[in-house]
């Protein structure tokens, strides 16, 4: 059961629901889901570098990374930039 009240279960299993789809489509995209990239834990640093992943050798465009971590796409865009500077100065790969 997802909740004592009817209404706030439906709520909670709409979301269940779209969560789960989320990572179905992105599993049949033959890519892994924003959830297995980006940890919520996860240092700035290493936030910035698995964003540049996610962008560059997933495919994820900076507004579904944006749209996951509920933040605004251009900051994304920056953030993508600044790594992939940062990777070409110092020769760094993405793998």
């Amino acid at each position: 059961m997802f909740s004592k009240t009817l209404a706030m279960a439906r709520k909670q299993y709409v979301a269940f629901v779209l969560e789960r789809l989320q990572e179905a489509l992105e599993s049949g995209k033959g890519r892994p889901a924003l959830s297995d990239i980006l940890m919520p834990d996860m240092h700035k640093d290493e936030r910035g570098h698995a964003i540049a992943i996610a962008h560059m050798k997933h495919g994820y465009s900076p507004a579904e990374i944006a749209k996951y971590l509920n933040i605004n796409r251009s900051t994304v865009s920056r953030i993508i930039s600044r790594c992939t500077t940062t990777s070409t100065n110092n020769h760094m790969r993405w793998e």
